[in-house]
């Protein structure tokens, strides 16, 4: 004999439930429940869920599509019952599962139901792919690799890093050469110490001390591996010189870019310079007050050389410094040089093959290093204030012939060597003559444009800021020179024609309208309140 007692019970929750009468349904639907028979309880849960889940609970009509799972665990209406509600709570892997389990248990005629389940899986799909974090699914190694990029790029980047989520920052803790990178500032310099030798196990590769770090903080550096250090910038304190013999053995072998910037003028340099660093690079002096007669010549590896704001040096003493860097690129010399005395025998010039870039500030007796040196690969040339004549040391580099930017500032020069020099480097790229005495910027200009333009068919950049002889005839001219046909742009990309005051306003547009990277002022704000 079949209960049928749940009937009117059931038949009374639909009714209500077809009329949006939820609570009476949900009445009704609970007595239905509690007096029929387990095998019947499948499609009454399965309703009852259906009105939870009208009523905004979630959680209940979950439960009672797991009952109805559980009652009838060969038919679809429990599972897509479920998928239903794990699409409303945005749980959309647990959709998936569900939608696959009901899809597997309908009919295969039943093209209306497939349908429908098709379409909640696509929506299921969509919202999965908005909220997953497809970086959290890489490889973790991978994930470090991209971190390595994004550190090696700013090394603060880092601490960035870390903050993003758990994840990344359980990722960015478990890699130590993320944390390579050491600057201590006067900004806890001893608690980030700490952290920082923690999490990179001693490997610190780049180290900082930078102003105000107070010398007198003290630094515990003692789980420092310094075989792994290869970069090394100082500012007014030296952690090198004191370490003991081994460690100091360990960071001279391995050092490759060393840096030192003094204000305090320490006197103890020379200790730190003494050192015959075997792999060294790059060496950056900044106000050290150091004398090259009593450190060793550079090393072969050496390849860019920064020497400003030191003590005057002889120039012979330098270039037997320079005797052995073979690999030198990069010069930059801004320091008073002696009075020159010849010696009976000169010496032979020095070759310097692969040097390319040469900054030089021509100070007293620097001017003498040119009759001492052969640049034959010479790229990028700066050279400013001079208060002697430099046309002898621009003839000289007159054979290179692989000029790309040539500066000339401040200094007594005349036209004619410019103009050769200029000639004579087809690839010129930019060009600078700014503070340069009257008349030599615009003789330049003129005899440039003589040439119609084919000494400077490459130029993409000219600054003749601060020279009071430039009028606008010659540079406009240079400009069409540089215009293509059937274009309205210049090939020029940059002019800077800052403080000439010959330039009038009304000019102005014609330029910005053909040049992309157009720069003319006449008075900064300082010289125009002191004007006034």
């Amino acid at each position: 004999i079949v209960n049928m007692a749940w009937k009117p019970s059931f038949e009374k929750a639909m009714s209500a439930f077809k009329t949006g009468k939820y609570q009476e349904a949900l009445i009704s639907c609970t007595e239905a429940i509690e007096i029929s028979a387990p095998s019947q309880l499948y499609f009454i849960y399965d309703c009852r869920s259906a009105i939870y889940e009208k009523l905004g609970k979630l959680k209940d009509a979950l439960r009672d599509a797991k009952t109805t799972i559980d009652v009838a665990p060969t038919r679809w209406q429990g599972y897509l019952r479920a998928a239903r509600l794990f699409l409303a709570a945005h749980k959309f892997e647990q959709c998936l599962t569900m939608a696959d389990l009901a899809l597997a248990r309908i009919a295969t005629d039943d093209a209306k139901r497939r349908v429908e389940i098709t379409s909640l899986k696509t929506t299921a799909l969509q919202g999965k792919r908005r909220v997953t974090c497809h970086v959290a699914t890489l490889p973790v190694e991978l994930m470090a690799e991209i971190f390595q990029y994004a550190v090696a790029y700013d090394a603060a980047c880092v601490v960035r890093l870390s903050a993003v989520c758990q994840h990344w920052r359980g990722v960015a803790l478990r890699t130590p050469r993320l944390w390579g990178t050491l600057v201590l500032t006067n900004r806890s310099p001893k608690r980030k110490a700490e952290i920082w030798l923690a999490r990179s196990k001693g490997r610190i590769h780049d180290l900082a001390l930078r102003r105000p770090l107070d010398q007198r903080t003290p630094l515990d550096l003692t789980d420092l591996k310094w075989e792994h250090l290869r970069k090394c910038a100082l500012e007014d304190r030296d952690v090198i010189t004191r370490l003991d013999e081994e460690n100091r053995r360990l960071v001279i072998v391995g050092i490759e870019e060393l840096e030192i910037h003094d204000k305090l003028f320490d006197r103890n340099r020379n200790l730190l310079l003494t050192h015959p660093y075997a792999a060294l690079r790059s060496l950056v002096l900044e106000g050290a007050i150091v004398n090259f007669h009593a450190i060793p010549p550079a090393p072969p590896t050496l390849q860019i050389l920064s020497v400003r704001s030191c003590p005057a040096q002889d120039v012979l003493v330098l270039l037997t410094y320079l005797s052995q860097a073979t690999e030198l690129t990069s010069l930059t010399l801004d320091i008073p040089f002696g009075d020159f005395q010849a010696p009976a025998t000169l010496p032979e010039p020095l070759r310097l093959e692969k040097l390319t870039t040469l900054d030089i500030a021509a100070t007293p007796g620097a001017l003498h290093l040119f009759s001492f040196i052969l640049i034959p690969s010479l790229q990028h040339f700066t050279i400013t204030r001079s208060p002697r004549s430099i046309d002898d040391v621009l003839l000289s580099c007159i054979t290179t012939t692989e000029l790309l930017s040539l500066t000339i500032e401040a200094c007594v020069v005349t036209c004619d060597p410019v103009v050769a020099l200029i000639k004579s480097s087809p690839c010129l790229e930019t060009l600078a003559l700014r503070r340069l005495p009257g008349g030599v910027t615009s003789a330049v200009l003129e005899a440039i444009n003589q040439t119609e333009g084919e000494a400077v068919k490459c130029l993409k950049s000219l600054d003749v800021s601060h020279c009071p002889d430039v009028r606008t005839s010659p540079i406009s001219r240079l400009v069409k020179s540089r215009i293509p046909p059937e274009g309205e742009m210049s090939q020029l990309e940059s002019l800077t024609l800052n403080g000439c005051p010959l330039i009038p306003g009304d000019h102005l547009p014609w330029f910005r309208q053909r040049v992309k990277h157009f720069t003319c002022i006449y008075l900064s704000k300082s010289a125009a309140r002191y004007r006034r």
